[in-house]
């Protein structure tokens, strides 16, 4: 079966009220568990955030193959090696 896809044109459109921040890290590697860590910096740089209802921190997800190297699967393994294009 060959790929089939749709002319459809519906495009996503993001509500004014949406923002995004996204920033530059210098590292070449993260805890596979960083979500703590970058949740309490970020509150301490924007005490704000924590009132927030409707504010969300996602976490830093790599690919999953990037300059040869592999997200973890095992538990035992504490580092996500980052490439330059995380």
């Amino acid at each position: 079966m060959l790929w089939q896809q749709k002319n459809d044109d519906t495009r996503l459109v993001v509500p004014d009220d949406i923002q995004d921040l996204s920033f530059r890290m210098s590292c070449q590697e993260l805890p596979v568990d960083h979500a703590w860590a970058l949740c309490q910096t970020l509150s301490q740089q924007l005490p704000w955030i924590n009132d927030e209802a409707l504010v969300g921190i996602h976490r830093i997800h790599g690919a999953s193959s990037g300059n040869g190297w592999n997200r973890p699967e095992q538990s035992n393994q504490t580092f996500l090696q980052l490439s330059r294009r995380t």
